[in-house]
Formats: structure tokens, C-alpha cells, sequence
């Protein structure tokens, strides 16, 4: 039996998962829920107080937060916990299948799956595919290799995530019945020990012979399936409702076929091309490549054989059809194209990972490269930043060509006077650090809290507003009153997801449709479109912008460039108007008798706030 040592590659899988989830855990807990986010994670909080809930379609991410609510305590990074977990986990893809991959490209793979700016975002996202799509992978990866017992328990989780996992599977049964059809692969290929049997010690009937006594590996992943959808899926048996909300996944993927969502596809490829557009590059030469067949590295065996190429694109082409074919699309269900493509893109970029002992020519073409990417880069944002005419709008745009056309024709030239072999390494090297800073850049930039002003195609819409600022005041209105932050009385006029979880820790919330004359809570909170209250006591309002909607769909040329550049765009606010009681305030007085409603001059609005005839072209989003 070979032995199995830890190696310094081992330990460069350590550190890019360690960096993945470094990645995700950034700011985590900063970025307020949305009311996607919110409706999953206020279910949760209902399991972990062993309150009756309805589970939704995601019974596997409500009841194992719950769990960690109930654990830790209710708050957005424990909401996202899972998520970040799961997307962190992807990195070992690459691991496991680096014998057929390359090791090289690989471990590029693996540093794509880690910092993939979208993948980061949807891992940071509570609830959405992100489980789906690790625990299907994984579980496929595991079986392959022979772990039958881990295959069943991952693929009871992946049944658990919801109608995510039904996209992922379809294309994996397409893509599998395509590369059968065409022969790329045999029946079985990839497979180590996967016909192997579990022997089960004989201890307690003796007398038995041995091979009575034994499972199959079918029936041993299927066994594990089933306890892990029995004990996780109702949460050790506590919610046995867990076993319904898991068969309610297949009717909500198919729901998505007959109710069109308002995703257009140019929104799903503007997303592709533009966050990852380091993997599109070298997975499109990839895949070129791997369809001409003419691989000279792997036919010496020095390389991967093109048929995991022809594969791995046959899967990206697949999953990118489902994504701009199903009518309920949303730009989340790219992540499964995101995989393959980084797959591709480690099949690539894994040929130009060597060099030669004092050969210093392809690192100086990669500075040049790097030096006239970060001049395109100050050119497009300085365009975008002073909306410039004329002249000054020419000459930038010949600045940018001009960079571009001196490295290519750089590249050219070392290729004529040295190799094609330093001009191509060079050009790879210099490409691949201009656009990973730009994926650290997107990154950072979509963990930043401020949302009113970057605009992340990966999140969900709305997005969330300012929920902070909402406790606050209310803090302070309490400790006005009695000295505890959380002892007013609020009934809430408005019951969405977002505010149930942004008011869960406050005991005295009341959600109702309307209000008497007779109730004067401490507080109420209303639709910023009911600027008055007809009660008898004074109440004094102060509005909060609640939703964001980038409203995308109306962009110029010169607005998808400042997005681009900077990731900021125009978009529209929807508000709530928190009242409170006059007499809470130390300066206040409580209304006597009926008097005339207190009205709130709303003309301004507050900051961010936008008239409600504006909102969606006068159309009101709530409605």
C-alpha cells in the first residue's frame, strides 16, 4: 500500500482554502439582509427558538442555520455561516481531480474557485445555490473516487438546498449523456475504487459467513442518503415537515418554466464576461484548443489529455444554456458555469506555468503588459468618472488603443526575436496579474456595505437599505424612555421578510394591517407613502430608505462604463417612515384629545430618497 505524505502541494491546497475563506468571512457580518436573504434566515430563527415554521424550499439551509442560531445566536454573519462554509469548500474540487487535470492547472483552478468574485458573493449570500452547488460537486467527486458513504451524505444535503439543486443535476445528467454520445469518456472512467465493497465486522453473528454480512457500495451511499435526509432534513427528527419542504424543490424549478422572471439574458452574459473575464479568456483558448486536438503536451504525457478540455467545455456550454434558456433566470444561476470555466481556465493557463532559469524576457513583457492594463484601466475610469467630450474624449480613447496595440505588438516582436514560447508565457503572465487585481478589486468592492451606491449584479433585488440606522433610532427611543434600548412598543404597518429579521431581538412587535385610534404604541412604522397619521396623539416621523433598486435596465453607454469602472450606477429607493410618539422625545409632549394629524414634510425626502410617482417609471415595487 503506498504511503501518503503531506507534501508542500497538500500544503498549497491549506493555504488557498485558508485564503477562500478568508475571503468570504471579510465584512461578513456587515452587509444587512435582503429581503431574499431575510426570508430564509428569519425561518431559521423560528427553528432555533423551537417556534412552528414553514421551511420554504430550502429546508437544509433553514434548519442547519437554525441549529446555528441556536448555538451562537441570531446575526447576519451566523446567517451567512453556512454559505461561506460551502463556497469555501469548492476549492477542494480541483484537489481531487488534479491527477486528471494537472497538477498545475489545478492549483490555478483552485486559486479561481477561491477568489471568483461571484462565487465570493454568493457564498456571502444566505440561503441562494451556493450549498447546491458544493454539495452536488462534492458528492459527484466522491463518488467517482469510491467514498460512497461521503457521497450519500453530501448528496442528502444537496438534495436538502432547494430548486438550485435541480439545475445542477439536469445539466450534469445532459452533460454526462452528451460526452457518452460523442465517446470522450468510457463507462466507469475516473473511477478508483467505486466497485469496491465495505466489509462490516462480524461480530455480533459470529456464525454467519463473512460475505453475508457485506453492503454494497450502492446500497451503502444510498443508506447514507437516507439517514442524512431523515436526521438533517427534519433536524433530528424535531420537524418533520423538513421531508415535504425538501419535495417541494422539484414543483418550484418547474414554476420558474411558466413564470418568466424580469432577468433579461444581456444581464447574465454583461455578468460573465465582466467579472470573470480571466477565466472567460483562457477558457475559450482552452476550449479552442481542445476541440483542434492538437495538444503536443499531452500526447508526450506531459499534459492533460484533450478530452477533459472537450469535457469541461461541453459542461460550460450546457450550464450557460440552461442559465439563458429558464425563464425564471436570475443572474445566481451562473455559478454553475463558473465552475467549468475556471476548470478550463486551469487547463490553460497550467501550460505557461514554467520558465526558465535566467530567462528574463517573458517577466519583462508581463510588466510591460501589467503597465499598459493599469493605463487602459486610469483611461476608461477617468471617462467614466468626468464624462468628458470632445478632444479630451478622443485623445483617451486613443491612450487606451494605444496601450492595447503596444502590447500586442510587443508580443509579437519577442515572438519574432526570441520564441513564441516567451512571447505567449509573457502575454499569459501579464494578462493573468492585470485581471486577478481587477478580481481582488471586485472583491473588495462587494463586501463594502454601502449599497446605495455600488451596484453588484451577483445580489439579490433589492437590496437592502438602512436597517442599522432603523435600530438605532429605535435604541435611542427607548433609552429615552425607560433606559432600555429595547422596551418600546412598535406595531408594524409593514410585515416584509428584511424587517421581521431587522426587529427580531425588540419583544414588543407587533405586525399588523391596520391600526385603531384607541392603539398608540410607542412607535409605528409605515410605507414612506403614508406621510400623515390620523390618530389622537402627535407622533413626529423620520423615513428610512429600506430597498435599493439599480435601475440598470434604463442605462446609457456612459453608465454601464462608470459601472464597469467603478461599480456605481443609478438606482432608486424605496423607504418606510418610522413614527414615534411625541411624548418619548425630551422635548416632547403627548397630543391631547383628537387634534389634527401631524404631517411630514417629505419633499426632500432624507437622504436617497426618491417620490414614489418616480419608483420602476410610476410603477410601486411592493405592490
Amino acid at each position: 500500500m503506498k504511503n501518503q505524505t503531506f507534501t508542500l502541494e497538500h500544503l498549497l491546497y491549506v493555504f488557498i482554502f485558508l485564503l477562500a475563506l478568508g475571503v468570504r468571512v471579510i465584512a461578513v457580518g456587515d452587509l444587512p439582509l435582503s429581503d431574499y436573504e431575510a426570508d430564509h434566515a428569519v425561518r431559521a430563527v423560528q427553528v432555533s427558538r423551537g417556534d412552528p415554521a414553514e421551511l420554504g424550499t430550502q429546508p437544509g439551509y433553514v434548519l442547519l442555520t437554525g441549529l446555528a442560531f441556536f448555538i451562537m445566536g441570531s446575526s447576519e454573519a451566523t446567517a451567512r455561516l453556512w454559505p461561506v462554509l460551502a463556497g469555501s469548500a469548492l476549492v477542494l474540487l480541483p484537489f481531487l481531480f488534479r491527477e486528471k487535470l494537472g497538477r498545475k492547472a489545478a492549483i490555478v483552478a483552485a486559486f479561481g474557485l477561491a477568489l471568483d468574485p461571484g462565487l465570493v458573493s454568493l457564498s456571502q449570500l444566505a440561503g441562494g445555490p451556493i450549498m447546491a452547488v458544493s454539495f452536488v460537486l462534492l458528492a459527484g467527486a466522491a463518488w467517482l473516487f469510491g467514498w460512497t458513504i461521503a457521497a450519500g451524505i453530501l448528496a442528502g444535503l444537496a438534495l436538502l438546498s432547494g430548486p438550485a439543486f435541480i439545475a445542477g443535476a439536469l445539466g450534469l445528467a445532459a452533460t454526462v449523456g452528451i460526452v457518452r454520445v460523442l465517446g470522450l469518456f468510457r463507462a466507469g472512467d475516473g473511477q478508483t475504487s467505486a466497485n469496491t465493497e465495505y466489509p462490516i465486522p462480524n461480530t455480533q453473528y459470529p456464525e454467519l459467513p463473512p460475505s453475508e454480512t457485506r453492503i454494497s457500495p450502492t446500497r451503502a451511499g444510498l443508506l447514507a442518503a437516507g439517514g442524512t435526509l431523515l436526521l438533517a432534513g427534519t433536524l433530528f427528527l424535531r420537524y418533520p415537515q423538513g421531508l415535504s419542504a425538501f419535495a417541494s424543490a422539484l414543483p418550484a424549478y418547474f414554476e420558474g418554466w411558466a413564470v418568466p422572471s424580469n432577468v433579461p439574458v444581456s444581464r447574465l452574459l454583461i455578468t460573465l464576461v465582466s467579472y470573470p473575464l480571466l477565466a472567460v479568456i483562457f477558457g475559450l483558448i482552452a476550449t479552442v484548443r481542445a476541440w483542434m486536438g492538437n495538444d503536443e503536451l499531452a500526447r508526450i504525457g506531459k499534459g492533460p489529455a484533450p478530452r477533459y478540455g472537450k469535457g469541461l467545455s461541453i459542461w460550460l456550454m450546457v450550464t450557460l444554456v440552461f442559465a439563458l434558456l429558464y425563464p425564471g433566470r436570475q443572474v445566481a444561476d451562473l455559478a454553475w458555469t463558473l465552475i467549468p470555466l475556471w476548470g478550463l481556465a486551469g487547463l490553460e493557463f497550467g501550460r505557461y506555468l514554467q520558465a526558465e532559469k535566467g530567462d528574463f524576457v517573458p517577466w519583462a513583457l508581463a510588466g510591460l503588459v501589467v503597465v499598459m492594463s493599469v493605463s487602459v484601466w486610469t483611461n476608461l475610469g477617468a471617462l467614466a468618472a468626468s464624462d468628458a467630450q470632445g478632444q479630451t474624449f478622443l485623445l483617451r480613447w486613443f491612450v487606451i488603443a494605444g496601450a492595447v496595440l503596444l502590447s500586442v505588438l510587443s508580443s509579437v516582436l519577442v515572438g519574432l526575436g526570441w520564441s513564441r514560447d516567451a512571447a505567449g508565457r509573457g502575454l499569459a503572465w501579464g494578462t493573468a496579474l492585470a485581471l486577478g487585481f481587477g478580481m481582488l478589486a471586485g472583491i473588495w468592492g462587494a463586501t463594502q456595505r454601502e449599497l446605495t451606491i455600488r451596484v453588484e449584479l451577483w445580489r439579490p433585488v433589492p437590496g437592502a437599505g438602512q436597517q442599522a440606522l432603523l435600530l438605532q433610532t429605535l435604541g435611542d427611543l427607548g433609552d429615552w424612555t425607560t433606559g432600555r434600548e429595547d422596551s418600546l412598543q412598535i406595531v408594524s404597518l409593514v410585515d416584509v421578510p428584511s424587517l421581521r429579521w431587522a426587529l427580531r431581538q425588540l419583544p414588543n412587535v407587533r405586525f399588523q394591517d391596520s391600526l385603531s385610534r384607541e392603539d398608540l404604541p410607542d412607535a409605528i412604522i409605515t410605507h414612506q407613502d403614508q406621510a400623515e397619521l390620523s390618530l389622537g396623539s402627535a407622533y413626529r416621523g423620520q423615513d428610512f430608505n429600506w430597498w435599493v433598486y439599480p435601475n440598470w435596465d434604463t442605462w446609457a453607454g456612459v453608465d454601464w462604463l462608470k459601472w464597469l469602472a467603478f461599480r456605481q450606477g443609478a438606482g432608486v429607493s424605496q423607504g418606510i417612515i418610522l413614527w414615534g410618539r411625541g411624548d418619548l422625545f425630551p422635548s416632547g409632549e403627548a397630543g391631547q384629545g383628537e387634534g389634527p394629524p401631524i404631517e411630514i414634510d417629505l419633499t426632500d425626502g432624507g437622504e436617497g430618497f426618491v417620490p414614489e410617482e418616480e419608483i420602476l417609471n410610476g410603477e410601486d415595487p411592493l405592490k
